[in-house]
């Protein structure tokens, strides 16, 4: 069964003390597509002692009370997600829509200080969803941490329903 994926939003996450990693991206619809467009800027260089985690939760009647779901990506060094990861799956996918550092078969650590660009980046449709995936409105959050504290990441919103 397909579904209906609207992305109604993301968001920045500002960091605890000092926002190190900077993300200001917005969703635009093409047709059918949504396509994703602005900018990554990391403010220090990132090394092993960064940490990512990416977590899910939906609300199945779309309020504000999210339940959380076992869809995530469990905290682990910034520097192995790229290596491993975003490596696979995330560079040959955005590679010809940003100018984001190449990341090599032996990783990229640390990760540079600068800015680039995502332009037109095709996002999933309802075929890639998992049979299983509750109907309702998803957030995805994604945090970034140094030492303990957070330093960055971003928030998705998009709400799945049954195509029809």
């Amino acid at each position: 069964m397909d579904y209906n994926i609207v992305f109604e939003r993301v968001e920045g996450r500002k960091g605890d003390e000092e926002t190190l990693v900077e993300n200001v991206l917005r969703f635009t619809r093409s047709g059918t597509d949504y396509l994703i467009n602005g900018r990554l800027t990391y403010h220090d260089i990132l090394g092993e002692d960064v940490t990512h985690e990416v977590t899910t939760a939906y609300s199945a009647d779309g309020s504000s009370l999210f339940r959380l779901h076992p869809y995530t990506v469990q905290k682990s060094s910034l520097c192995e997600f790229y290596k491993t990861f975003y490596r696979e799956y995330g560079q040959p996918w955005i590679k010809d829509h940003t100018d984001f550092p190449y990341i090599p078969e032996g990783g990229l650590c640390p990760l540079p200080k600068g800015s680039w660009y995502v332009k037109d980046m095709k996002l999933l449709n309802g075929t890639k969803v998992p049979l299983h995936a509750p109907r309702g409105l998803w957030k995805v959050e994604q945090k970034i941490e140094r030492k303990g504290k957070v330093i960055g990441g971003l928030t998705i919103y998009a709400r799945v329903s049954d195509l029809i």
